[in-house]
């Protein structure tokens, strides 16, 4: 807060400069006036933190600069905040996300002052549905700490972290346990939309210019175009094709008639030609014997004399 000697401040306006700014001149303020001195004021702390079952904590200052006398716990931590979230004033200023605080010189009159502006470090009040406010905190030998509280659905859960390398980690560690924590009772926010994968470019066709794109298609435009459609008379020349009943009728009536073999020729020979008789019968020539009847005997007639 960079107080100077002899100014003042309202209470409240040092609770808000500790509790955004972390400012360390204030809590010592605050100590002094409610514990007399720092010492006094750490007594005060180590006996409430035994009172909310806080036993792993020791406490040599309000502020949590570095002494080995001074340390705690991540589970404490929680205890303590969960305490201190049930004063009205704490919750309404931890969730503050920034404050002007007025700081008056101590020298003159009323009107001799000057304003602070303070600003949260608690990245969960603008990223985080249901946060309720929280505290950071850092030193060389701590690193990066957060303590807070979400409050979802009724459900109200609080998360402390120590040690954290750098403040990336430390944020997403917070919502890593947070959601974790909710999930338990069914309400973690649902997981992020996938964004469509974009359309690869595969291959990408060459440019064309204007005017020979006209020219092209002009070109084109020139050319018959021919119909592959069949058109009336080659359907009816195709179906003409296909025999008729008249059709069928006639080469079934082209087929050779089926006709009994005549028995071949009956050849009579004389005595001259009797024995052997060639008979041409049908294309092949053959030869046949033919059949050569006994010629009739002049018939005798007896002549009686006398008769």
């Amino acid at each position: 807060m960079d107080y100077a000697p002899a100014e003042a401040a309202a209470t409240q306006d040092l609770l808000y400069g500790l509790l955004l700014k972390s400012g360390n001149d204030a809590a010592e303020a605050l100590a002094e006036g409610a514990g007399g001195s720092i010492y006094g004021f750490s007594e005060l702390m180590n006996a409430r933190a035994g009172q909310i079952g806080a036993r792993d904590s020791h406490f040599m200052n309000p502020h949590g600069l570095p002494n080995e006398d001074h340390y705690s716990t991540a589970y404490d931590l929680a205890l303590i905040f969960r305490q201190a979230m049930s004063h009205p004033l704490f919750a309404d200023i931890i969730r503050t996300r920034s404050a002007a605080l007025r700081i008056e010189s101590g020298h003159g009159g009323y009107d001799d002052w000057r304003m602070v502006p303070v600003q949260s470090h608690n990245r969960l009040l603008a990223s985080y549905e249901g946060a309720r406010g929280g505290k950071t905190g850092f030193t060389f030998k701590a690193r990066r700490c957060f303590v807070g509280e979400v409050d979802r659905g009724g459900v109200r859960l609080i998360v402390a972290i120590l040690n954290s390398p750098n403040s990336g980690a430390l944020w997403q560690d917070a919502r890593n346990l947070l959601d974790y924590g909710f999930s338990r009772y069914g309400l973690a926010p649902p997981p992020p939309i996938q964004a469509a994968p974009l359309p690869v470019l595969v291959r990408q066709a060459p440019a064309i210019k204007p005017v020979a794109a006209r020219i092209a298609v002009k070109s084109l435009a020139a050319r018959p175009i021919a119909s592959t459609k069949p058109k009336a008379s080659a359907r009816t020349a195709v179906a003409s094709t296909r025999p008729k009943a008249s059709a069928r009728t006639a080469v079934a009536l082209t087929k050779p008639a089926a006709t009994k073999t005549s028995k071949p020729p009956i050849v009579k020979a004389t005595q001259a030609t009797a024995g052997k008789n060639i008979a041409k019968t049908g294309k092949r020539e053959t030869t046949k014997l033919a059949r050569v009847e006994p010629t009739a005997k002049p018939s005798r007639k007896i002549v009686r004399p006398g008769g």
